[in-house]
């Protein structure tokens, strides 16, 4: 296996429940680096102040949007960074890969009712947390279009984690 070059930050991004966290997890552990997942660290950070994801303020948004691009800017070794927006967040740098991640709507349906399950959640239906994601998008990023450069779009509908991170694994050491 070949290691991408160094200092390459994979962006990977996409709508609730593509798969962004399992593949961005699995293809770090595959390189060996490290994996950063800006919807976990929103979560903490909204832990930390008592407060639901939702309810942070636009300060604590930007204030983890410039952590993460100093992380992707400021990358000595390669590195996975995974979360929603990371194609506003991440649209000034040059440097990343973006890896869009697409799904079909029925298994995102599937995903997302299984996410459920486990978890208690704010919103009740797939299309609800779109509705919350476009408006949150909107609110943080009005004045940023995305990403306007290619970028590498994978459909995760139905393949396994491990076929698709063989396959961006392969794709990385061709770069």
């Amino acid at each position: 296996m070949r290691v991408p070059q160094a200092g390459l930050a994979v962006a990977m991004f996409g709508a609730a429940c593509v798969g962004k966290t399992a593949l961005a997890a699995r293809l770090a552990t595959d390189l060996r680096v490290p994996c950063r997942h800006c919807g976990e660290l929103l979560k903490q950070r909204a832990a930390q102040l008592a407060l639901r994801p939702a309810e942070l303020s636009k300060e604590a948004h930007i204030a983890l949007d410039e952590e993460t691009r100093s992380v992707a800017a400021e990358a000595v070794s390669s590195l996975v960074i995974e979360g929603s927006f990371l194609d506003r967040v991440l649209v000034t740098l040059h440097t990343p890969l973006f890896v869009r991640l697409t799904c079909d709507e029925q298994e995102r349906r599937r995903r997302f009712h299984a996410r459920l399950a486990g978890q208690s959640m704010n919103v009740r239906t797939l299309e609800d947390r779109d509705h919350e994601d476009a408006r949150l998008r909107h609110w943080l990023y009005s004045d940023r279009n995305p990403a306007s450069w290619d970028c590498l779009v994978v459909d995760t509908t139905s393949q396994p984690i491990e076929e698709l991170s063989n396959y961006l694994t392969d794709y990385l050491g061709r770069l």
